[in-house]
C-alpha cells in the first residue's frame, strides 16, 4: 500500500494541485473514463490508518464580525418558506438564519440533525460551504446558493407530500445543472467533497430516470475516490462514518443498472483494495454497505428451513387463525394506522399518484422497537393473533429466536403498479423474510436477477437483501406482508 496513486477530480477549468503524497491504493484506469469533457488533474490519496479527522477541523473558524454579502447569501440559501413537518429546533434555526444569526442557526440545525430530521444536515452544509475561508468568488457563490435553494425546495416538497412531483423534479434538474457547473472549478478539498455529496444526493433521486443513471455513477465514484471519502469508511454496521461504503456501493448499483460490466468490476476491485472498509466483496451482485466474510452468500433461501416460517404458514392453514389475522389487519387499515415510508433515496416509484394518500403507496405498521430490543406491545395489541406468532415459544416476553434482535419487524403495504427500484441492504449478516398476508398475487420479486412470486397469501419468501433486489407490483390489490429481519444461519450463537 505504499505506491502513490492518482485519483480523479472533475475539472474543465484547469489542473488541480496534488495533495501531499502518502500511502494509498490504485484507482482502476477505466473506473470513471466516461466523464463528459474528459479528465484533467490528479490528486494523490493519503489514506490515514486512524480514520478521518474530526469534521470540525474540515473548515476554519467563521470570520469574526459581519460577513457582508456572504451572510446575506447564507440567509438566501435557506428560506423559511416551507416548515411543515419540521421539528422545533429546525424552525428555530430557520428563524435565526433569516436574521443573519448564523452561529445560532448552526447550533439549532445541529440539534435537529442529531434528532434525525433530514433537512437539517442539508442546511448545515449550505451554511458551512459559504462561511469557510477563503470565500467563494461571487459567481461560484451564486451557483451554490441557487442550487441550494432548488434542493431545499425539493426536500421540503418531498417530505411534505411523499411524492417526487413534476415541480420538485424540475428543482432537482436545476440543482444538478448548477452543481455540475460548479464542479468544474477547484473549490478546495472540503468544499469539493461536500459538492460531490450533494451531487450524489441529487442524482440518487434523478436516477429513477434511466438517462441519469450514468451521471449518478460518476458522482458516486467522485465521492468514493476523494481522500475525505476514503477516510470516512465503515467497518461495522454501527460505524459512525460510512461515506466511502455508501458511495462505492452506489456506483456499483448504477453500473449494474446500465449494464456496464467493465466499470462494475473496476469499482469492485477498488472497493476490495480499501485496507479497512468492510467492502471486500466476493460477488458483484452482493454489495451491501458493510460486507463480512464467513457468511454464506445466496440470493434465495428455502423458507421451510426456518422455524418461524413453518410456524406462520402452519397457523395460516388453520381457518380460524387465518380469519382472525385477516380481521385484525382490516381493523388496522380502517383506523389508518399505517405510516408512510419516505426518503428521497428509498427508490420507490408509484404506479400512480394519489394526493389524498400523501405518499402512502409504500407504508408500514411497526411491531418491533429496536431501541428497546422488544416487540412494541401497544402496536402488537392492534394485531394480537399475528403478533403472538412472533414471540419466542419458550418465553412470551421475547421475540422469536430466529428474528434478528437489532432490526425491525413490521407490516408493509405496497400499492398496485408501484416499483421499488434495485438496491442492496445494509449488511450480509442477516436475511429478510416476507410473509404474504393480503394482495400478494402479481407481485414480482427479483433478487440477483432471479424473479419469483410469493406463491399466494399465506406463503413466505426468504432472501438475502445484501444482494441487489427490486419489486414490481403487477397485481390489482394492495399488497400487505409481514416483514422481519432474520438472523443469518451462519451467525455465531453468542452474537
Amino acid at each position: 500500500m505504499s505506491a502513490f496513486c492518482s485519483l480523479w477530480r472533475t475539472s474543465t477549468a484547469g489542473p488541480h494541485l496534488p495533495t501531499a503524497p502518502g500511502p494509498g491504493f490504485a484507482v482502476p484506469s477505466q473506473l470513471d473514463a466516461h466523464r463528459e469533457g474528459g479528465l484533467s488533474g490528479t490528486v494523490c490519496s493519503a489514506l490515514c490508518a486512524f480514520g478521518i479527522v474530526c469534521a470540525g477541523m474540515a473548515y476554519r473558524k467563521v470570520r469574526r464580525g459581519a460577513r457582508g454579502a456572504t451572510q446575506g447569501h447564507v440567509v438566501a440559501t435557506s428560506p423559511a418558506q416551507d416548515l411543515a413537518g419540521t421539528d422545533a429546533a429546525f424552525q428555530q434555526g430557520a428563524a435565526h438564519e433569516a436574521k443573519g444569526e448564523i452561529q445560532e442557526a448552526r447550533q439549532c440545525f445541529q440539534q435537529s440533525m442529531q434528532a434525525g430530521y433530514p433537512r437539517a444536515r442539508t442546511r448545515l452544509i449550505n451554511i458551512d460551504m459559504l462561511l469557510l475561508d477563503p470565500a467563494l468568488p461571487g459567481k461560484l457563490e451564486a451557483l451554490w446558493v441557487s442550487a441550494a435553494q432548488h434542493y431545499d425546495s425539493f426536500e421540503a416538497q418531498f417530505l411534505r407530500t411523499g411524492h417526487v412531483s413534476e415541480e420538485s423534479w424540475q428543482h432537482l434538474e436545476a440543482a444538478a445543472t448548477e452543481l455540475t457547473e460548479l464542479a468544474k472549478f477547484n473549490l478546495g478539498d472540503w468544499r469539493m467533497y461536500q459538492l460531490y455529496g450533494r451531487l450524489l444526493d441529487v442524482y440518487t433521486v434523478l436516477s429513477r430516470d434511466t438517462k441519469h443513471v450514468a451521471l449518478a455513477a460518476q458522482w458516486a465514484v467522485q465521492r468514493a475516490v476523494h481522500p475525505l471519502g476514503q477516510n470516512a469508511y465503515a467497518t461495522e454496521e454501527s460505524s459512525e462514518k460510512d461515506d466511502f461504503n455508501q458511495a462505492i456501493t452506489a456506483a456499483m448499483l448504477y453500473y449494474r443498472r446500465i449494464g456496464d460490466q467493465e466499470r462494475l468490476q473496476n469499482a469492485m476491485e477498488f472497493a476490495n483494495k480499501h485496507p479497512y472498509a468492510a467492502t471486500h466483496y466476493q460477488n458483484s451482485w452482493q454489495t451491501p454497505r458493510t460486507f463480512h466474510s464467513g457468511y454464506r452468500g445466496q440470493p434465495w433461501w428455502e423458507g421451510d428451513s426456518f422455524q418461524l416460517v413453518q410456524r406462520l404458514e402452519g397457523a395460516w392453514e388453520d381457518e380460524e387463525t387465518r380469519t382472525k389475522i385477516t380481521a385484525e389487519l382490516d381493523a388496522l387499515l380502517g383506523k389508518g394506522a399505517f405510516e408512510r415510508i419516505f426518503s428521497p433515496s428509498a427508490l420507490v416509484v408509484p404506479g400512480s399518484v394519489n394526493e389524498d394518500r400523501n405518499g402512502a403507496e409504500w407504508s408500514e405498521y411497526l411491531l418491533y422497537d429496536p431501541k428497546s430490543v422488544k416487540l412494541d406491545e401497544a402496536k402488537c395489541a392492534g394485531i394480537p393473533t399475528l403478533s403472538s406468532l412472533l414471540r419466542d415459544p419458550s418465553n412470551k416476553d421475547a421475540v422469536h429466536p430466529e428474528i434478528n434482535k437489532s432490526t425491525v419487524v413490521s407490516i408493509l403495504s405496497l400499492d398496485p403498479g408501484a416499483r421499488i427500484m434495485p438496491h442492496c441492504g445494509v449488511t450480509n449478516r442477516q436475511l429478510v423474510m416476507h410473509f404474504a398476508l393480503k394482495g400478494s398475487d402479481g407481485v414480482e420479486f427479483t433478487v440477483a436477477g432471479e424473479t419469483r412470486g410469493y406463491g399466494g397469501d399465506g406463503h413466505a419468501i426468504v432472501f438475502d437483501d445484501s444482494f441487489e433486489h427490486s419489486v414490481y407490483h403487477a397485481g390489482k390489490d394492495r399488497r400487505y406482508i409481514l416483514f422481519a429481519m432474520l438472523r443469518h444461519p451462519d451467525t455465531p450463537v453468542d452474537a
